[in-house]
């Protein structure tokens, strides 16, 4: 009635017993895990390791703990269980195998990945949050250096005669200005998220 997958292995390493949960844990009915083999549960390279910790227990008599273990169910799919095992002693002090326990821990693991992902969300916020802040502080800088750049030329331009010479370069200052200001409002939408420009503007134009 236990919740918890419980097997028996002989000293071959085969299931001599288990119980319904097991056989859930598996995907697999009691019928078919009878002939399943504990080779069929768990990776090759995880087995290698089972058998020379179960080799470890039987000759120490201590018990054999194996996390984050993965078995595979009859569907394909993975399940992550928590196995704990100890030696079968006979009566003659002899060990004739060895029982064990396999915990689901799949919503354990789920739990942790996603308080993994929500710390790694805040991490993001937080790297956002700061390049927002320096975005903030460097078009500040650019706005007061472009104050000038951009009004200047138009001071100019006013004292000029139509045909100066000088009032292409001053255009082509005061244009450049403006594509440094249009920069540094995108700068000001990341600190700030969202700027509010007031422009003049064609209602019918924006319908169609």
């Amino acid at each position: 009635s236990i919740e918890e997958g419980y097997f028996e292995l002989d000293l071959q390493s085969k299931l001599s017993f288990f119980n319904n949960a097991l056989c859930r844990m598996a995907g697999r009915s009691k019928e078919e895990f009878t002939l399943v083999d504990f080779t069929d549960l768990v990776p090759a390279e995880a087995f290698v390791r089972i058998s020379q910790s179960l080799q470890n227990s039987a000759n120490s008599s201590s018990a054999l703990r194996i996390n984050d273990l993965e078995i595979r169910r009859k569907d394909g799919t993975v399940l992550c269980v928590d196995l704990s095992a100890s030696p079968i002693v006979a009566a003659d002090g002899a060990i004739t195998g060895c029982r064990g326990l396999l915990r689901d821990i799949s919503e354990r693991k789920k739990s942790q990945r996603q308080q993994q992902e929500l710390e790694s969300q805040i991490q993001r916020a937080q790297k956002m949050e700061a390049i927002g802040t320096l975005a903030g502080g460097v078009a500040h800088d650019l706005n007061n250096i472009l104050s000038g750049i951009v009004s200047y030329p138009d001071l100019i331009l006013m004292r000029l005669p139509p045909k100066s010479p000088l009032r292409g370069p001053l255009e082509s200052i005061k244009s450049s200005g403006l594509k440094a200001t249009a920069i540094v409002q995108d700068l000001l939408t990341l600190a700030r998220r969202g700027v509010t420009v007031a422009e003049v503007v064609r209602l019918n134009d924006l319908i169609t």
